[in-house]
């Protein structure tokens, strides 16, 4: 009796703890698995801008500040905000929201300024943010007393462990005077675990003090892109334009969305007795707009992703143009094909005949109409080609964004 019973103690004992290691392993999968989609409870921003410097004052790091404090309050962000920090007020600011951050909150630091990378016998290779009262930073040792550590910033966030860090550095700007011969201009690449960091600039260059970087972002920000398609924009943005080359690194886990994509609920329709079953065709085919004897088809959907731009063309009978077919449009037209950072192809939009024509193949020239053509961008393959037939220039986006459709009738 009594063997009896210890043995049902201990099978009981075996039990228990084999459950309790399946519901821990089970837990631990779910949060895995549900990373992308996890729901936080707090949102918190640290936006920093200086501009009036002792030393090398700058024009429109605060007016940045300013801008990226309006879009992420409008974001649902609790946002701690500085304008010309000395760099006693950038710690302080920097403590505060340290302390607001916890367990399940995003955080995300925006600092626009003046930066550099230095290194040290102690400290090797480290990045610095530089405050209003930079003149007393003579040396290089002066800069763990006078400026604010990357490392000072990212340290409290790694060890939160809070998920999801966002930190983006526009700097630096202009060249600084040099602390020493070894100084190099810009911010250094820095690698932090759950930490997604983007910088204006590549290692070792500077960044333009133009806003550029701060608008591109706003602007791809406010669409349903994940956080990690925003700033592959942003890159093609900024490189187009100026030739300057953003910089990420990516330690984060799982996505995110500034700006959600909508939901779209289908109801389920009442069951109806009298009707008869209804037997739904596999595919939707768009009707089509043109006669037979035109070269091109407008799709009555005429606005998707390149993916669903293809499949819209198969199913109208036709196929998506290839660039060179868009730019025939173009020079037919009596345009002059130019690429979008040559200001001349401002020119087409003053020529009555190119435009007229143009829209008479079915094309528009509102503000967005970008056309998808079925060439990808072999330095970006998650990139392909379209045309803005307005103003007559070519421009490469992320096949996941959605712009215009114009099919190619088949055996065209």
């Amino acid at each position: 009796m009594k063997k009896r019973f210890l043995l049902m103690v201990l099978i009981i004992f075996i039990l228990t703890t084999i459950g309790y290691s399946d519901s821990y392993d089970d837990t631990r999968a779910f949060r895995r698995q549900s990373a992308t989609t996890k729901t936080y409870q707090k949102k918190v921003a640290l936006v920093m801008g200086n501009d009036e410097y002792q030393t090398s004052p700058l024009s429109n790091a605060v007016d940045d500040a300013v801008a990226m404090k309006r879009f992420l309050e409008n974001h649902g962000f609790e946002v701690i905000f500085l304008e010309n920090g000395t760099t006693a007020q950038m710690r302080e600011k920097i403590a505060s929201f340290s302390d607001s951050i916890t367990s399940d909150s995003i955080s995300l630091v925006y600092y626009s300024g003046h930066g550099t990378q230095e290194k040290s016998r102690v400290h090797g290779v480290r990045n610095y943010l530089i405050p209003v009262d930079d003149a007393r930073i003579k040396r290089v040792t002066d800069l763990d007393e006078f400026a604010i550590s990357l490392d000072y910033i990212l340290n409290p966030l790694v060890e939160k462990n809070n998920g999801l860090n966002i930190v983006m550095l526009d700097a630096c700007r202009t060249s600084m005077r040099a602390f020493s011969k070894s100084r190099s201009g810009g911010l250094s690449p820095s690698q932090a675990q759950g930490v997604y960091i983007a910088y204006a600039t590549a290692s070792n260059t500077t960044a333009r003090d133009d806003s550029l970087f701060r608008k591109s972002f706003i602007k791809h920000a406010s669409r349903p892109l994940k956080l990690i398609d925003i700033f592959e924009e942003v890159k093609m943005d900024v490189y187009d334009k100026t030739g300057q080359n953003p910089f990420t690194s990516n330690g984060k886990r799982g996505a995110f969305y500034f700006t959600a994509k909508e939901k779209v609920v289908i109801p389920t329709p009442e069951p109806q007795q009298s009707q008869p079953e209804v037997v739904y065709a596999p595919t939707y085919v768009e009707p089509i707009t043109q006669t037979s004897t035109s070269k091109w088809i407008t799709p009555t959907e005429n606005k998707a992703t390149w993916e669903k731009a293809k499949k819209i063309c198969r199913n109208n009978g036709g196929r998506l143009p290839t660039l060179e077919e868009l730019k025939k449009v173009v020079t037919d037209c009596g345009g002059e094909m130019k690429d979008k950072n040559n200001a001349e192809y401002k020119r087409n939009k003053n020529n009555n005949s190119y435009q007229n024509c143009y829209k008479e193949k079915g094309f528009n020239d509102s503000y967005d109409s970008y056309y998808w053509s079925s060439t990808s961008r072999q330095s970006h393959l998650t990139f392909a080609w379209l045309v803005y037939f307005g103003y007559g220039y070519t421009h490469g986006y992320l096949k996941v964004t959605s712009h215009y459709v114009h099919c190619v009738r088949a055996g065209q």
